[in-house]
């Protein structure tokens, strides 16, 4: 079964288009994957994934970026980003708001479907450096290590 949601989407001209999201939280020809699909202007884009709607979404994106689109909603925000326990929830169409020098809390989770006037659309490359630049700010890494100190010797 499938579910659908409007979204809204900037051209590469700075107009908004509306559009819509597809989902399925199982894929129709691979059951343990979901299966999300953007309709907008007459053209369609799908993708399954077995880790949940955000990493669909981004496969998505990495498809349409580069023709200047970008889809105003969290899931494509600069500073929203999903923590392994949201992948999990919701299919993972779950993620965080993210503020620098701040852990993200429960009242911080978004559907990233979901728009609003913080939504601030950026490429996947800037959302992954903001969140790179987030986990910097409470000395974590990507890996989840401290960040190596340099120490200059005198």
């Amino acid at each position: 079964m499938s579910e659908t949601t409007p979204v809204a989407v900037r051209s590469p001209d700075g107009s908004t288009i509306q559009g819509a999201f597809l989902m399925w939280e199982e894929a129709p020809d691979a059951p343990d994957a979901v299966r999300l699909e953007l309709s907008f202007e007459a053209r369609a884009f799908s993708a399954d994934s077995d880790e949940g709607y955000f990493e669909a979404l981004s496969r998505i994106r990495q498809v349409i970026e580069p023709e200047g689109y970008r889809i105003l909603c969290f899931g494509a925000s600069k500073g929203v980003y999903p923590s392994r326990m949201s992948r999990t929830m919701g299919a993972g169409g779950k993620a965080y708001k993210l503020e620098m020098s701040r852990a993200a809390t429960m009242k911080d989770i978004v559907s990233i479907f979901d728009m609003d006037d913080s939504v601030v659309p950026v490429t996947l490359r800037e959302q992954q450096a903001y969140f790179e630049e987030w986990l910097a700010s409470l000395g974590r890494s990507i890996n989840g290590t401290l960040p190596t100190q340099h120490v200059a010797n005198h």
